[in-house]
């Protein structure tokens, strides 16, 4: 569906500028005309990487929305900002070591300005995403205890917009319990979507997924699934093109949207533990994590 750009570190975290409309923009929103910008957040993103990745569109507002907060704060006023963390992400009162952080990459990024102001998001290797989640539905085999499911694994994306100060105006969580199998897999989907009456700005969201075969971990099976609405549950099935009996599997997930005034994919990602698959003279097709 998308080709994705590897990158060493994770680049969750997109911000662009978009003009903000009288439909667009939330009920706290300054006055007409003041400085703002649009920020989609994911887990474990900085507000100083945020800004970096906002700061080089064309036409960023970025900079001086910043500078903005900086003044505010220096005169005492509070002024929230959004940080993620591995349990998701929150708004938090910025500190003026923070703006000014945020300031230094905003015109670090603006002097590379691209020329896209819609682009693809660069996301980590697979391979490296966090583990997330943990094992659930225990059972005993050859007298050792396992987990037959991987579960809670949590996925989060923030929307909003600061002028100066930030507001969330749409937030969208899900959960993944992973049933791992020797050729096909089951995931079952979870989630929440909250959003400004009539006026979600999150659209296209879908799961991206991965299976790793062998210790090795190598890659072979990939895909996306449809799309589906914030506020539903379902399932999926992920597949080996690998015969993993008597052997070990793992998953990783991306969990997509794409945040409309930003005009940007937004992701958040995670993997499973690396699960250990019954051989075939057991007469099952399960696989297992270790306890």
């Amino acid at each position: 569906m998308r080709k994705l750009f590897w990158a060493s570190t994770v680049a969750a975290v997109l911000l662009a500028v978009s003009a903000l409309t009288s439909a667009a923009a939330p009920a706290s929103s300054g006055s007409r005309g003041a400085h703002r910008f649009w920020y989609a957040i994911a887990s474990g993103e900085s507000f100083a990487g945020a800004v970096r990745h906002a700061a080089g569109e064309p036409g960023s507002q970025v900079t001086a929305t910043v500078k903005d907060m900086i003044v505010r704060v220096e005169t005492g006023k509070r002024v929230m900002v959004p940080e993620g963390t591995r349990n998701g992400v929150h708004l938090v009162p910025a500190t003026l070591t923070e703006l000014q952080a945020a300031l230094a990459a905003a015109r670090s990024a603006g002097a590379r300005s691209g020329t896209s102001v819609a682009r693809l998001v660069r996301i980590p290797d697979p391979h490296d995403f966090p583990i997330r989640g943990q094992g659930c539905n225990p059972v005993t085999w050859r007298g050792n205890r396992y987990w037959a499911s991987w579960c809670k694994m949590p996925f989060k994306l923030v929307g909003g917009v600061c002028d100066p100060s930030c507001h969330n105006t749409d937030v969208l969580t899900a959960r993944l319990l992973v049933d791992p199998g020797t050729s096909t897999s089951r995931a079952s989907r979870s989630g929440s979507y909250t959003y400004q009456s009539g006026n979600p700005r999150f659209s296209n969201i879908h799961f991206e997924w991965w299976t790793f075969c062998f210790n090795s971990e190598q890659e072979c099976g990939t895909g996306n699934t449809p799309n589906f609405f914030g506020n539903s549950s379902g399932t999926f099935n992920m597949t080996s093109s690998k015969d993993l009996h008597n052997s070990r599997i793992r998953h990783a997930f991306v969990f997509w949207a794409y945040f409309v005034p930003n005009n940007q994919w937004t992701p958040d990602e995670a993997k499973t533990w690396k699960g250990i698959c019954k051989p075939r003279d057991a007469n099952s097709n399960q696989c297992l994590y270790p306890a």
